[in-house]
């Protein structure tokens, strides 16, 4: 879904805001539309660096849906996670690819206080890197659970002892190996 939001969204803002026009307000002056072409990494950092881009790009792409397929116990949030990182990931190489630039679009901020404009596949990696995260942390939680559930004896490897008493009266109970 991230993918397709962003390649729609893209197409809108191409066809429709000239590239850095002046921005369009949308809801206020909190969210504008702003056509920047961004030829960097996230804040415009590190820009004319295409091929660098596109190569870790590709790598990140690649490295996210190996580890996708090798993961055995794989909760819903993480899959969310992953697909929404590999979505961002995916919508900002294509444009590089085809643009030679990212179209960011997404002006968000209040006066001179603003947000460096982003896209939609911009949020569906910051998003997705959140809900990655707390998914390991949720999977962590349970995996420490069920190997401490796990080192709990067995009813079966606790007899009584034959003829053992305390000094109370009471049986005594003793472990067993099976």
């Amino acid at each position: 879904m991230i993918l397709i939001s962003d390649i729609a969204t893209k197409l809108i803002v191409f066809h429709i805001l000239p590239v850095d026009s002046y921005p369009r307000p949308f809801i206020g002056d909190l969210l504008r539309w702003t056509h920047i072409h961004n030829s960097g990494a996230a804040f415009g950092l590190f820009r004319g660096s295409r091929l660098f881009f596109i190569v870790v790009s590709a790598v990140s792409v690649v490295a996210i849906f190996l580890v996708v397929r090798s993961r055995r116990h794989r909760s819903a949030l993480t899959l969310m996670g992953f697909g929404m990182v590999l979505g961002g990931a995916l919508g900002n190489l294509l444009d590089r690819l085809w643009l030679g630039v990212v179209i960011d679009f997404i002006d968000m901020g209040w006066g001179t206080l603003r947000w460096p404009v982003f896209n939609v596949a911009d949020m569906g990696v910051s998003i997705g890197v959140m809900i990655l995260g707390f998914g390991l942390f949720l999977e962590d939680i349970r995996r420490t659970k069920a190997e401490s559930t796990d080192s709990i004896p067995s009813d079966s490897s606790l007899q009584f002892s034959p003829g053992g008493e305390t000094e109370s009266g009471d049986r005594r109970i003793e472990r067993t190996e099976s």
